[in-house]
């Protein structure tokens, strides 16, 4: 069983990074479900659906993709100039602070103090870091094995997606931002 380690150099290699990211991209997909009710319990208390989340959710996603498309060369280009590993821990460690304005208080300040901190932060990590983690996976891996080593990468991503989906559905709602706060905040240390 231990035989495909042994065997798969470029999983070896790539585990520093890997394993870290599967635990963000874990965490991410966790509170897509849950954030729905957050969002709707503080801005629309006693309502099924609430207009101002779709529309705060609709503003997030267009400002973050009109000011992506700025930023995400030039962090590429701020990686080829310092490195990889300091643009990928603070692209994925930004992330963490959000979160935890959710898990202090998810009173309707806080939902709206949630939506500025995340839409500067999905600015920053939203498509940077596959980007910067294909760099990196490029950079260290021989020729040989690049495209296992994007299929583990993309393999992993998706795993993450649904083993976040299924963490999501038998975990408490009350515990998923508790969780992905600590879980982002052990992947910092770790890597």
């Amino acid at each position: 069983m231990v035989g495909w380690w042994k065997n798969n150099r470029e999983v070896r290699l790539l585990a520093h990074l890997l394993l870290p990211l599967c635990l963000h991209w874990t965490a991410e997909e966790m509170t897509h479900s849950v954030l729905v009710d957050v969002t709707t319990n503080a801005l629309c208390p006693a309502q099924s659906t609430c207009p101002q989340a779709i529309y705060l959710n609709g503003l997030q996603q267009t400002t973050v993709g009109i000011f992506k498309m700025a930023v995400l060369p030039v962090l590429g280009q701020l990686s080829d100039d310092h490195g990889r590993k300091p643009f990928l821990l603070f692209t994925v460690s930004t992330s963490i602070f959000p979160f935890t304005l959710i898990v202090i208080n998810k009173s309707k300040g806080f939902v709206y103090a949630y939506y500025v901190l995340r839409t500067i932060n999905l600015i920053f990590t939203q498509g940077s870091i596959y980007c910067i983690t294909a760099a990196y996976i490029a950079d260290v891996v021989d020729d040989n094995t690049k495209a296992a080593s994007f299929s583990w990468m993309m393999g992993l991503f998706s795993t993450s997606h649904v083993l976040g989906n299924a963490l999501a559905r038998f975990l408490p709602g009350a515990y998923i931002f508790l969780a992905c706060h600590y879980r982002k905040k052990k992947q910092v240390l770790f890597a």
